[in-house]
Order: structure tokens, then C-alpha cells, then sequence
């Protein structure tokens, strides 16, 4: 019966009232009419017909219970009768019959079935609980001289009921907790399968051939935090020519952010191609005025580095614009020294802000043979171990100057497990990607 009410939207307060007040009416109705007959032996004639009143209550409030739309009026009903029961019992057969309990688990209940009306139990709970107060500190004599047995066994079905109904109680949310426990495990499970699906999709979407290029040695690596990116990174290319590259991370974390990605992707893509007259700062304007216009209310943005390469006879002249971005790094092989690309003309704004204008700078500068590059996203510098303390700028110009005579897929492998020394256990607080490219 669980299961099935849980089917229905056991989460709901009202499905959960439900439930609690078939039971509790279906316990009411049964004890009254066993007491009915009780009073009815012992010769306690107003209490009989209270009672008898009282069965023909609870079996209307039962046959009514699918119909209702509120369970406010049925439980104020039943509070009443509940009260007017315990005072009755108590002035006709005295304080020793006295069991105000039930006045207080009645009070108790509306914050299990009305967390909609939260000011209603309130008021509820707290009269209750100046009745049960009052009554229990005061003595009445009784009207009708009752055997001391059938008091007590009175008062023992009294606790057996409120201790079942409280054991009911706990046991029905015990058991919505267990059902919904096991189908949030099996949502989880799906959900899982839908984000490494996307993850899959989105990784052979991002793919990127560089094995052809003839002048470059190439090395890139990208971790997602959550199974899909937010990060992402790009290679133009015309044949075995690279033209240019680029690194961009979009806010926030998980598919949303993922989902982004791809649509940028083409917008970014599109551009690059379509515009070989322009400046890099008019296509990355270009850029963002589309992915404003494309993304509606999405709020997500993105930073991002975009370099263009120019095959020159001494090497390669870089065109670079950086949004809101890490500053890349160079490594210069004339006089072996390694350092952050110095904006001289800095861009103000990242890419994608609704009602921002945003000030794009193209940068320039030369690359020759043994120069190597690399881009990265904040999530790499980031990083923090045991001791919160975070990977950091030096540190990765550090370990980028003395491993930059290794391939770059090897130097790949060297940062990447350098990153996983330094934080250990701790989760990454974010996607990871980097860009390695070195000039042959």
C-alpha cells in the first residue's frame, strides 16, 4: 500500500495526510466502538453515547477521506472530538481515568501532514498543549464508581493505542524514506548514464586531429569536474597548417555549462573562418555580439584566449586577443627564459555579458624555432591540496621551464601528474585544460 501511495506523490503533504488519516480514523473508529461497548457494560451511559456518536463520526470521516481536498477540517473534527472525549472521561469517571496523551499527539500531528499551513499548526499545537497542561494538574472526582480494573484497563488500552500510532507514524515515514531513498539511487544511476553519455558526446565533439600538423608539436589534456566540461579548447587548421588555436572557459560547472560549450564552439568556429581580413579583436567583437544573441536568457559567459598564426620566414607572427582569460605562457629558447605574455594593450570584459560593451585588444608577437606556448584554464593554477593551499602561477612556470625540453606530450604527462601529487585526494574545484605547443 506504501508503494503504491508513493506512487502517487507520497512526497506531497496531501498524499501524506492521506494516508496518516485513513489510519488514524480506521484506529479511532475501532477503539471507540470498543469502548462504546465497554461503557455500555459498566453502566456509563453518557460515555456510551458519546462514543456511539463518535463511531458514526469516524465512519463518515472515512468514507469522505478521497474526497477531500484539505484534511484541515476533518482533523479539527476529529481534535474536538478527541478533546471532548478526555474531558468527558475524565468528569464522569474521574482523574484516575484521565489520559491527556492523546490531546497532545493530536497536537503534534499537523506538523507531519500540513507543512503548507504552518501558522494553522502552531495555533493547533499550542492549545492543545494548554489543555493537556490544565487537565493534568488538576483532580477531579469521579461521577460514577467505576472497578479499579476496568479504569486500568482502560488507561492500558489508551497507551497501547498511542504507542501503536506513534509506531505507525514513524514506520509509514521510515518507509517513504526507504522507497524514496531506492528510487533516487535508480535516478542517480540514470542521471550518471546521461552525463557520461554527454560527457562521451561531448568529448568526440571537441576532438581535435592534430597529428598531420607538420610544424608544430602538440600536446593538450582536459578534466572535467563533473563528467561534462564547461572548459574547452580548439585548433584551426587548413590541411597540415595550423592557423590558429584557442582555450575558453565557460562559467559555472556541469551540463549547462557543457551545453554551452557546443553551441560557442560553432559561433567561434564560424567566425574565425569567415573573417581572414579582420583583426582579431573585430572577430572576437563578432564573436560576442553572436553568442549574446544566440544564447537569449542563458546567463552563462565565458573568458577565453584566441591566437592566430602567420607563417613567417624566421617563424611564426602570433595574433592573440585575451578575454578576461589566464595569461598564457611562453617559453623563449634564444635566452631559455619563461614567463606570463605581458598584455600591453589589456581587453576589458569577457565574452558574452548582456548590456556590457566589452573592449577587445589584439596583441602580437613572434614565435620561433624551440618557442613553446601554454594555455590554460583557471582550473589548473586552482588547485588546492590538504593544506588549502593553492597549485599557483609560480609554481606552474616553474615546472613548465624545467621540463620544456621533453615532447609536449610527455610534458603533458609531467604536469598532469604533478597536479595529482600536489592535491592528493582533494577534489578538483574545477574543469582542468591546457594547450601545449612547441615550434619545430
Amino acid at each position: 500500500m506504501l508503494e503504491k501511495f508513493s506512487s502517487k506523490g507520497l512526497a506531497s503533504p496531501h498524499r501524506r495526510a492521506v494516508l496518516v488519516s485513513f489510519f488514524t480514523e480506521i484506529f479511532a473508529f475501532f477503539y471507540h466502538f470498543l469502548i462504546c461497548i465497554t461503557f455500555f457494560k459498566i453502566k456509563v451511559y453518557p460515555m456510551f453515547f458519546f462514543n456511539f456518536f463518535s463511531v458514526g463520526l469516524y465512519f463518515v470521516l472515512l468514507l469522505r477521506i478521497e474526497k477531500e481536498k484539505t484534511f484541515v477540517r476533518p482533523y479539527l473534527i476529529a481534535v474536538v472530538e478527541v478533546i471532548a472525549h478526555q474531558v468527558l472521561a475524565t468528569y464522569y469517571l474521574g482523574t484516575d481515568a484521565k489520559f491527556y496523551y492523546f490531546i497532545l499527539l493530536m497536537g503534534l500531528l499537523p506538523f507531519t501532514i500540513f507543512e503548507e499551513h504552518h501558522k494553522f499548526g502552531y495555533a493547533v499545537t499550542l492549545i492543545t498543549s494548554v489543555i493537556f497542561v490544565y487537565y493534568e494538574n488538576i483532580f477531579i472526582y469521579p461521577k460514577y464508581m467505576v472497578p479499579s480494573t476496568v479504569i486500568s484497563a482502560i488507561k492500558l488500552a489508551n497507551i497501547s493505542i498511542t504507542i501503536f500510532s506513534l509506531f505507525f507514524v514513524i514506520l509509514v515515514f521510515t518507509s517513504i524514506v526507504f522507497i524514496f531513498e531506492k528510487k533516487l539511487r535508480k535516478q542517480n544511476i540514470k542521471l550518471q548514464k546521461e552525463i557520461n553519455m554527454g560527457a562521451s558526446i561531448q568529448k568526440n565533439f571537441f576532438k581535435s586531429d592534430i597529428s598531420q600538423l607538420e610544424e608544430f608539436d602538440i600536446s593538450y589534456f582536459s578534466k572535467p569536474m563533473l563528467g561534462v566540461s564547461g572548459d574547452f579548447l580548439d585548433f584551426y587548421k587548413t590541411g597540415k597548417n595550423l592557423e590558429g588555436f584557442g582555450i575558453f572557459d565557460v562559467s559555472g560547472h556541469g551540463i549547462s555549462s557543457g551545453l554551452v560549450t557546443m553551441l560557442v564552439k560553432n559561433i567561434i568556429v564560424q567566425e574565425f573562418y569567415d573573417s581572414p581580413d579582420l583583426e582579431l579583436w573585430e572577430i572576437m567583437n563578432k564573436i560576442n555580439d553572436r553568442f549574446i544573441a544566440e544564447k537569449g536568457d542563458i546567463e552563462n559567459y565565458l573568458t577565453g584566449v584566441l591566437m592566430r598564426i602567420e607563417k613567417k620566414p624566421a617563424g611564426y607572427a602570433i595574433e592573440f586577443v585575451n578575454a578576461g582569460h589566464p595569461s598564457p605562457i611562453i617559453y623563449r629558447a634564444k635566452d631559455d627564459s619563461c614567463h606570463f605574455l605581458e598584455k600591453k594593450r589589456s581587453s576589458i570584459g569577457a565574452i558574452g555579458f548582456s548590456g556590457v560593451t566589452a573592449i577587445y585588444k589584439s596583441e602580437k608577437f613572434f614565435l620561433e624555432e624551440g618557442d613553446e606556448l601554454f594555455l590554460y584554464s583557471d582550473g589548473v593554477t586552482d588547485l588546492v591540496n590538504a593544506s588549502n593551499e593553492k597549485f599557483g602561477n609560480e609554481r606552474l612556470l616553474s615546472i613548465i621551464k624545467e621540463i620544456h625540453s621533453c615532447s609536449t606530450a610527455l610534458q603533458s604527462e609531467v604536469i598532469t601528474q604533478r597536479m595529482q601529487d600536489f592535491s592528493g585526494k582533494i577534489s578538483q574545484p574545477d574543469d582542468i585544460s591546457f594547450i601545449i605547443i612547441k615550434s619545430l
